[in-house]
């Protein structure tokens, strides 16, 4: 279990944010405060001044006398105040883990948990994460900026897939943000065995913040943004048609939480914590975090299909290199009936270009390893390949034709014909 002081620490983030957000910390009552006067000594400046006055007083009402002359004050040099030292401005309430339905107390009990979660049980998967985002946060906070969306929101690839851009789902969501096949391809996202733009880190975030921006203006509420962008926006739309008839807002997320899918209902509190966390580590023990360089790359393209093994040699640098760089090329192949973009390290397209160039054409595509994908047949990937089924069942002999998994891997000979346009669906 978490350090009870840091689980107490964790519930004061999140109401405090939400508690300030609302205005609800009054400041000190400023009004001047009225003193009375204090009485004047014998002998002090006071005193002397009334008598002065008593006494011209009784000379004017004994015997006129001629307006005596306006005394000359002696002049004051007026007073300088110093310089007031500008107040700070005042920092805006992060508008997710800011909001005042954060602190709402059915949450509590869940964010306890999600903190337990993340602290104890996933420790390691977090400071993982923590150390892989430093490859992306640049291009990810850039993104935010762009579109105005809350900072929170570069927390997010934590809590759906642990920033790995390779993360693959049991139903089939993959990449970073984790988007299903049906929903990639409605957002403008290339899914297919050999391009899959769900795993390319900088088309799935241009993807996944511009969906969750407008799911964030059709409800009203980041809390039900996100809950629709796990669990669908339609479902949401409905539950709220049925069974919510107050205001909008992230108040709403909370008149339909209870019949939200379990994944989806406790998506938000598993947000929230991760989110603390990530935002202050050092205050939840987790220190000496090493960042993982931002990824820096050159682009090219090739005129026939080649394996990215191929792709090392010629660039002079190893196939671990360039699957990093091309997550989106899960059959380590560049195809060329696909328009795609094929990443270099900085400073080595010079090199791979030349030494690319004096390859054959027919040694430019070796053996791969080809990941099955849902609906996907022995049959189909020998044809989308160019090899015969029989090659293929004899290079791989413990496969089971009828019994093939997703995420399975099956690896395919020297494709025997360039590859044609049978893969791009």
């Amino acid at each position: 279990m978490a350090n009870p002081m840091t689980r107490g620490a964790h519930l004061v983030f999140i109401a405090g944010a939400a508690w300030a957000s609302s205005g609800c910390f009054l400041g000190p009552n400023r009004a001047p405060v009225e003193m009375p006067a204090a009485p004047s000594e014998p002998g002090s400046p006071a005193e002397a001044e009334a008598t002065l006055v008593a006494l011209a007083d009784e000379q004017v009402l004994a015997e006129p006398s001629p307006a005596p002359e306006p005394a000359i004050e002696p002049t004051e040099a007026p007073e300088v105040e110093e310089p007031r030292e500008p107040e700070p401005e005042p920092v805006p309430a992060d508008a997710v883990t800011g909001s005042s339905a954060a602190a709402h107390h059915e949450l509590a009990d869940d964010l306890d948990e999600w903190f337990d979660y993340w602290l104890d049980d996933y420790g390691p998967n977090l400071r993982l994460s923590l150390e892989r985002m430093g490859r992306y946060e640049d291009m990810v906070d850039a993104a935010l900026e762009e579109r105005d969306l809350p900072r929170s929101l570069r927390y997010l690839p934590i809590a759906e897939s642990y920033y790995n851009p390779r993360a693959y789902s049991r139903v089939g969501a993959a990449g970073m943000w984790q988007f299903m096949p049906g929903t990639a391809r409605e957002r403008g996202l290339l899914v297919n065995s050999l391009v899959d733009e769900r795993r390319d880190p900088e088309a799935a975030t241009e993807a996944a913040l511009d969906m969750l921006a407008e799911l964030r203006e059709r409800f009203d509420s980041w809390f039900l943004a996100l809950a629709a962008y796990n669990g669908g926006p339609n479902r949401v739309a409905r539950l709220l048609r049925r069974h919510h008839s107050g205001p909008p807002g992230d108040s709403a997320f909370m008149g339909i939480r209870d019949r939200l899918p379990r994944e989806t209902r406790h998506f938000i509190p598993k947000f929230l914590a991760v989110a603390a966390i990530a935002d202050d580590p050092g205050a939840y023990g987790i220190t000496d975090i090493e960042l993982e360089p931002a990824l820096e790359y050159d682009e090219t393209t090739v005129p026939d299909p080649t394996s990215l093994d191929v792709v090392a040699r010629a660039a002079g640098v190893s196939e671990d290199d360039i699957r990093v760089l091309n997550p989106h090329l899960p059959a380590r192949i560049v195809p060329t009936h696909i328009e795609t973009v094929l990443r270099l390290p900085v400073g080595t397209v010079s090199r791979f270009e030349r030494n690319y160039a004096a390859i054959p054409t027919e040694e430019r595509l070796t053996i791969v390893e080809h990941t099955i994908s849902a609906g996907e047949t022995l049959g189909h990937i020998a044809e989308m390949y160019g090899v015969r089924l029989s090659d293929l069942m004899d290079t791989n002999p413990g496969l089971r034709p009828r019994y093939l998994q997703i995420g399975q891997k099956v690896v395919v000979p020297r494709l025997r014909r360039v590859l044609a346009g049978d893969g791009s669906g």
